[in-house]
């Protein structure tokens, strides 16, 4: 996936630590006062082998010693019920943040605190009440800049609209002062709903960037069985991409560089009760291979690095056009949302 990410372009990548809830070989803190780091220290050198930097990482999931309900290991898509709680001992929760922070501070400062929160039974991954996630958030930040003064810890990513009860609840437990970046997550995020939120509370509102991108995202559960073309899909994610630039994302990361699964399977997993998602740059089967998609972002990235600004746009009726700035040179992205091809509008 790294050796992809760099012929595409990419600068930087988003880690998940798996505190307690993963494969075996994934657990960063099996037990009390146990660490095995070969994983993530495996993708930190491959990470620099292949140019990313300024990279993000993401700790959650409770381990099973550390949880209040042990006995939950039922899965839920694919998280054990035991993970999704704060920890019954905060020490627990710090001691590792405190050992991550410690390892890892000459290569990351990037901290994204869990993975998708949200208000009990609206994440697969946070079943715990909001305030109880105030305090995860809150004993983090404090370990983290104690440790690290000059790092960025972000909020758990939130997914668009959806989530505005949960800041809502979260502004209202005193969370605001414990992160630095709004992370967010899926399609067309929009960080004015939350500034709007902010500044209902006589809060300067805070930076934001998507720490999880769903650029080309499709699941299981597609209107009518009705899938988008790769071309349709191409413009679904150059127009969220410019909806980002024009809002002032700080950061944008992509997921996922490889598909979890084609999208002719989507129908089936409807059918079948099945949640999954086509969400990838290349396809993995029948044999790995660019999908168009991965020809227009490298494309795009080629003319734009990775530091964009946006302008201003242009409505010239069915064809539509975006001025971006790339340092001194200027980018135009046009194009046609009408029935039918067209030529250039000039």
């Amino acid at each position: 996936s790294l050796r992809i990410g760099e012929k595409l372009g990419f600068g930087f990548m988003r880690l998940w630590i798996h505190w307690g809830e993963g494969g075996k070989d994934l657990i960063a803190n099996p037990e009390k006062g146990v660490y095995q780091w070969s994983a993530i220290d495996r993708d930190v050198v491959s990470s620099k082998r292949y140019g990313f930097h300024n990279n993000i990482f993401t700790p959650f999931g409770t381990p099973q010693w550390a949880s209040p309900y042990p006995e939950r290991t039922a899965i839920d898509i694919h998280v054990p019920g035991y993970s999704v709680w704060l920890p019954k001992d905060l020490s627990s929760w710090t001691d590792f943040i405190t050992a991550l922070v410690s390892r890892y501070q000459g290569s990351v400062s990037n901290w994204e605190i869990w993975n998708e929160p949200h208000l009990p039974t609206g994440s697969i991954y946070w079943r715990d009440s909001t305030s109880n996630y105030v305090t995860l958030v809150k004993s983090a930040f404090e370990v983290i800049k104690r440790q690290q003064p000059g790092s960025t810890v972000w909020l758990g990513g939130q997914g668009g609209r959806r989530y505005i009860p949960f800041y809502r609840a979260f502004l209202d437990a005193g969370g605001f002062p414990y992160y630095d970046v709004l992370a967010m997550h899926g399609s067309f995020p929009e960080g004015k709903l939350f500034w709007d939120l902010e500044k209902e509370r006589g809060l300067a509102p805070k930076p934001w960037g998507a720490t999880e991108w769903h650029a080309v995202l499709v699941n299981m559960s597609i209107s009518g069985n009705v899938l988008a073309s790769e071309g349709e899909l191409c413009r679904r994610m150059l127009t969220d991409l410019l909806q980002q630039l024009k809002f002032g994302a700080g950061r944008i990361t992509l997921f996922d560089l490889i598909n979890i699964a084609e999208k002719e399977t989507l129908s089936f997993a409807k059918a079948s009760g099945l949640f999954t998602h086509c969400s990838g740059m290349f396809r993995r089967l029948p044999e790995l291979e660019p999908r168009l998609c991965a020809v227009v972002i490298k494309n795009f990235i080629d003319r734009g690095g990775e530091r964009i600004r946006y302008e201003r746009e242009y409505d010239f009726g069915a064809q539509k056009a975006v001025l971006l700035r790339v340092g001194a040179k200027p980018l135009l992205v046009v194009w046609n949302e009408g029935p039918a091809p067209a030529s250039l509008d000039v």
